[in-house]
């Protein structure tokens, strides 16, 4: 096994890794920014605990030949956020964007909702030193009743590398074993396990996995939710929102949203809000009313804007949401954009928060309004906003500001 370090530094930039001698584990696809399915991001290209060394072909585009990694397996990394593209990660395909905890660039992570996920790194900025071996040699030859054995008697050392191989392998019958680890076995093998269970979605290890949400290990509970979110089940989405709602780690909550994404129910978004004591946490779930139907949603985001007692970035997260929802080019919209003007006026009218109010003017004042009538209609809003002094002074500069956009149409 080896460790990759930074050759200006030689500070360590993974966790010991095995070179991957069978490639047939690879994720490949035939483009390997293939949109997936419901926005969840594709798996990664390389199973955790393993590099390839010497790829043929690369999904990052320009680390033709550089070791890949699977991102998990990064110690001590940041992303540069100058050169940071993507949507819900990064896009790997702005060049290196990854540097050592020094600050020195080591290579390139590509990690977005429509790509696979893996590390590039670059063998002109890092070194490969070997390291002591984590299992004792031969165990990947062994069967997979071996593995079973192992992974209940072996050493710890043993016991991880056997956990790892019934996961890659889609050992099926080792998951009640798996989920008994993560629930009464030793911490050091809670994350083997949950990974392993990734591999292996089943609604039997739901309870396992809602244990491994509340380790303390902030990488077992993205594990932990990265799994949850491979069974398509109801029961699997109530532990995700009951973590993603009290959830502090960035990294963790991204995954949670991504593993519930289309699978949750109103109903559960709706009491998963109810039950939210911070604001980060009603935020997250609002980030997830975007993927539901029904017209109970667009009245629950409207009763959210206008409700004084709610805290006003909640407030302006429902209009963002509200706005994304209207931009939705389905066949049958949810919230067509006339009716989202009309919502806008109506939310300008009830809403006394200057901020809150100010967020619905600005989204207003960028709308595309079709017809005379409802440009009329801001017009006139807008020019009394502007015009009364009883109005906050903040108020009144962002309608001032709508006119100087507006200034070929309206000379002051």
């Amino acid at each position: 096994m080896v460790v990759f370090r930074c050759r200006n530094c030689t500070v360590p930039v993974s966790r010991p890794v095995a070179d991957l001698a069978d490639e047939t584990l690879l994720h490949r696809h035939p483009d390997p920014r293939q949109p997936s399915h419901g926005g969840s991001g594709e798996p990664d290209y390389v199973p955790e605990g393993f590099f390839e060394a010497h790829p043929d072909e690369s999904p990052i585009t320009d680390a033709a030949g550089w070791p890949l990694l699977n991102p998990k397996d990064l110690v001590k990394t940041t992303l540069n956020q100058d050169i940071l593209r993507g949507c819900c990660g990064p896009d790997g395909q702005q060049g290196p964007n990854t540097d050592c905890r020094n600050g020195h660039t080591v290579g390139i992570e590509m990690g977005d909702c429509y790509t696979v996920h893996c590390v590039a790194l670059d063998p002109a900025a890092v070194i490969a030193t070997e390291t002591e071996a984590v299992v004792t040699e031969g165990i990947d030859e062994k069967t997979p009743s071996d593995w079973l054995s192992i992974a209940e008697n072996g050493s710890v050392s043993d016991r991880r590398r056997a956990i790892v191989l019934l996961g890659i392998h889609d050992i099926r019958e080792a998951i009640p074993m798996l989920s008994e680890i993560i629930l009464n076995g030793p911490q050091s093998l809670c994350g083997a396990g949950t990974q392993a269970l990734y591999r292996l979605p089943s609604v039997d290890a739901v309870p396992a996995l809602e244990s491994a949400l509340h380790e303390s290990d902030p990488s077992i509970r993205e594990r932990g939710a990265k799994a949850l979110g491979e069974i398509e089940h109801r029961q699997a989405v109530e532990p995700l929102l009951e973590r993603l709602i009290i959830e502090s780690d960035p990294s963790v909550c991204h995954e949670i949203k991504r593993s519930i994404y289309d699978g949750a129910t109103f109903e559960q978004l709706q009491n998963a809000f109810q039950a939210a004591e911070t604001v980060p946490g009603q935020k997250a779930i609002l980030w997830l009313f975007e993927v539901v139907r029904g017209d109970e949603v667009v009245d629950t985001l409207v009763d959210i804007t206008t409700d004084p007692a709610i805290e006003p970035s909640v407030r302006k997260k429902a209009v963002w949401q509200l706005t994304v929802i209207a931009s939705n080019d389905d066949d049958s919209p949810l919230l067509s954009a006339t009716e989202y003007n009309r919502l806008l006026f109506d939310m300008i009218e009830a809403i006394e928060h200057t901020a809150v109010k100010i967020k619905c003017l600005e989204t207003l004042s960028h709308r595309e309004i079709r017809t005379e009538q409802l440009q009329s209609r801001r017009d006139d809003l807008f020019r009394t906003l502007r015009d009364d002094l009883s109005v906050d002074s903040d108020v009144r500069s962002t309608a001032q500001g709508y006119f100087e956009q507006e200034s070929d149409h309206y000379s002051q």
